[in-house]
């Protein structure tokens, strides 16, 4: 019995697979049934990303109409021609700061700029405010992060002078300030007889500080709209008779560049050259009512412009394409 059952399995099989045989040659295996499948493929496909791009297309659609500040074109706060006329860093090389213009430093005392440089050293100049929502912290972290990969060390080689333009700012902010630099900077043993921030001497009292800016430049406007200062961002190496030797702008500075520069000034060397330019302005920015100024505007207004340029071409060029098989 089991001899025989064994001798019965092959030809069971085998006429098992001459009907697994003959029924998969029922089914047209032939080149259109291919093409076929090939198109619905396609056509799956080209539907599915254009529900995708349209999606994308309307978030892009509200990106722009958000970027648009309510109301009529001339409650838009400034133009592009009126920051670039009021809003600027010109590189006034060599020209001399105001020695004597009367500021207060960290700890409340009246001090100036000749009685800070008179150590002999030169000195990183930099001009902002303490409660700046956007570029102020940042070129002074850039700052902070370029002087601790040098050798050189502020207090030392080097001195740095942050001066604040917000003559509504009190002095114990300041104070504050360069406690948190000076611990992120971790060389408190030199860097505190070298690192200064200074306030002007009276509350809404900014002669001196205006007076500063004029001489190397520095250019902002206060927007009392949102009580937020428009300027640039960058700083200036001083040399130790206060005349200015190197600019840097942005909020991206090299180790080497700076050791270069502060070395220079140091040897009461002035740049020959003025350097290109590439100018970050701090503008302001109103959260609650969502309205940018002019120059964050129009770059919001470009890019939700090209992305929807691009997604438009895409789902054109998507509609215009024909199944596979059309073209074969």
């Amino acid at each position: 019995m089991k001899s025989s059952a064994r001798s019965k399995l092959p030809a069971n099989a085998s006429r098992v697979d001459r009907a697994l045989r003959r029924a998969m040659s029922a089914v047209p295996q032939t080149p259109e049934f291919s093409r076929a499948a090939a198109r619905r493929s396609a056509r799956s496909t080209r539907e599915s990303t254009r529900v995708w791009l349209t999606i994308l297309f309307l978030l892009a659609a509200n990106q722009l109409a958000s970027a648009y500040p309510s109301g009529p074109p001339e409650s838009i706060p400034g133009t592009v021609a009126e920051l670039r006329r009021e809003v600027g860093f010109d590189q006034k090389l060599g020209a001399t700061v105001p020695m004597d213009a009367a500021f207060l430093d960290e700890n409340g005392r009246p001090t100036t700029l000749r009685q800070l440089l008179a150590s002999g050293r030169p000195a990183i100049l930099l001009l902002g405010y303490h409660e700046c929502p956007m570029l102020c912290s940042a070129v002074l972290n850039a700052v902070v992060e370029t002087m601790n990969d040098l050798r050189w060390s502020a207090g030392r080689e080097f001195d740095l002078i942050d001066v604040d333009i917000d003559p509504r700012e009190p002095n114990s902010l300041a104070a504050a300030k360069r406690r948190t630099y000076l611990k992120r900077y971790g060389r408190s043993a030199t860097a505190a007889a070298g690192w200064h921030f200074l306030t002007t001497t009276e509350p809404g009292n900014d002669a001196a500080v205006r007076q500063l800016a004029e001489s190397i430049g520095f250019r902002y406007r206060y927007d009392p709209a949102t009580k937020q200062y428009a300027h640039a961002s960058g700083f200036v190496v001083l040399t130790p008779e206060g005349r200015t030797s190197r600019y840097f702008f942005g909020i991206n500075f090299k180790p080497q560049e700076l050791h270069d520069a502060l070395a220079a000034a140091g040897a009461h060397e002035v740049s020959r050259s003025p350097i290109e330019q590439i100018l970050l302005l701090c503008f302001h920015y109103n959260p609650i009512q969502g309205k940018y100024g002019a120059l964050i505007l129009n770059a919001l207004r470009g890019g939700a412009v090209a992305t929807l340029l691009a997604l438009g071409g895409g789902v054109y060029w998507l509609t215009r394409q024909r199944a596979p098989a059309a073209t074969s």
